[in-house]
């Protein structure tokens, strides 16, 4: 815990994003490094309900969603990703066909405000610490959720995944197809923006070098079939909604009580925002 704050709970084939339905201008906002941070630094400083969100706790858990196998056509998973890149060796890139089941979430806590007293009850996976750690099913107006990805044969099948034991094809072939008998919503191009936003922090050179052999490429032999999902322009994304129940969302609480603020306390809140786009820089 020195000198440690928010930590994420995942695993390497899931990823923490956010819903576009919840919060504006997602696509924008994903182009920025260290966007997540930001956003929960923002809704957590300005603590607008006194800790009763779900979103104001030093430990949230949003629900995961999950991404099957089947492909989509190049020109689609192609949109926004620079041109010395593959998208195919990007999970999140590649594959945007998510089911309608929410599966139980895991935990994003920021470990310096946890209080670790009663260790007899354990830490768990999904909720981590039962007592300061909503339940981790999530609810219709988070602000982020986490996307789990089925992924290709080649990334199921690797050997060092302990989490498959055999019928690891039968598997594969069974999870990856859920989204056909039971497509959820067209969601996930909102957060393609994360690569170009990765190349204009680090540069071309720079981004070569990290993502050199990152992946697997597409391979015809193994693939699934391709279909394009019914997005409208072939861009998959949900429109952000005000929530006109108990006052909107979360952000928009936020945004109402910044408006509310007299113009003296617009440097302090300049200076608070600056410092956490440094510390999610860094």
């Amino acid at each position: 815990r020195q000198n440690k704050t928010w930590t994420v709970y995942t695993d390497i084939d899931e990823f923490v994003t956010m819903q576009s339905r919840n919060v504006p201008n997602v696509t924008e906002r994903m182009h920025h490094s260290g966007s997540i941070l930001r956003l929960i630094q923002h809704v957590q400083r300005h603590n607008i309900t006194g800790g009763k969100d779900r979103d104001e706790r030093p430990c949230i858990t949003p629900c995961r969603i999950q991404f099957g196998a089947i492909e989509s056509p190049l020109s689609e998973i192609r949109h926004g990703v620079p041109d010395f890149l593959d998208p195919y060796r990007f999970q999140t890139l590649r594959f945007r066909h998510a089911e309608s089941r929410h599966y139980v979430g895991k935990a994003i806590a920021d470990v310096s405000r946890l209080e670790f007293r009663n260790m007899q009850q354990g830490m768990k996976t999904h909720q981590l610490l039962e007592d300061q750690c909503p339940a981790p099913w999530g609810k219709a107006d988070d602000i982020l959720h986490i996307t789990h990805y089925v992924g290709s044969f080649e990334m199921f099948q690797r050997s060092n995944d302990r989490r498959v034991g055999h019928n690891r094809t039968f598997i594969w072939e069974r999870n990856g197809r859920k989204s056909l008998s039971d497509p959820g919503p067209l969601i996930g191009d909102e957060t393609r923006g994360w690569i170009q936003g990765f190349v204009n922090h680090f540069g071309e050179a720079v981004t070569k070098y990290f993502l050199h052999d990152v992946g697997f490429p597409y391979n015809p032999q193994t693939a699934m079939e391709e279909l394009s999902p019914n997005c409208t322009n072939g861009i998959c994304t949900e429109e952000f909604k005000t929530i006109a129940e108990e006052g909107g969302s979360i952000l928009e609480k936020i945004e109402r009580h910044v408006a509310g603020k007299s113009w003296q306390s617009d440097e302090s809140e300049e200076e608070d925002e600056s410092a956490e786009e440094t510390e999610a820089e860094s």
